[in-house]
């Protein structure tokens, strides 16, 4: 896939008020050119100060955001025209096992599953989909997808 072209977007979660480490990480973002930005909740407020510098972001809310926030638990994205399922993972019960969020990013024909929540790395594919935590932001995780200009989706953990 390497010479094919594809966009690139950076994932992030769980910032929880890291906002030193989450700048040093947007501007790593921002020198890889990457396109947009998906956030996998716990943190909102702290992407604030970035949503002029990356007018694509995606965000979910986490089970530490408040009830108030107005984002969404999970939603399908479509990035480029390719369906991405993101989640913060708290309701897929992402500590025991990934099938549930398999299924659910299969039922919803997305060629990713992109969620946080676990603090922990993560990255596999099943199914013909992307499985990606990129870790939290509070020790310094990110990770990259690239989207292929035919669907394919790759992932890459920092």
């Amino acid at each position: 896939m390497s010479n094919e072209k594809f966009h690139l977007l950076g994932v992030i979660s769980d910032t929880h008020g890291a906002t030193g480490t989450l700048s040093n990480i947007m501007m790593m973002l921002e020198y890889k050119k990457a396109e947009g930005i998906i956030f996998l909740g716990d943190g909102y407020q702290d992407l604030e100060p970035y949503e002029k510098a990356f007018p694509r972001l995606y965000r979910v809310k986490g089970n530490c955001d408040s009830f108030s926030c107005g984002l969404p638990p999970a939603d399908l994205i479509m990035p480029f025209g390719v369906p991405l399922f993101i989640t913060h993972g708290n309701m897929y019960n992402v500590y025991d096992d990934l099938g549930l969020l398999t299924m659910e990013a299969l039922e919803r024909g997305a060629k990713a599953a992109l969620f946080g929540h676990t603090h922990t790395q993560h990255l596999s594919y099943d199914a013909g989909i992307c499985i990606m935590n990129p870790g939290s932001v509070q020790y310094g995780g990110y990770g990259l997808l690239r989207v292929y200009e035919k669907g394919l989706v790759e992932g890459e953990l920092c």
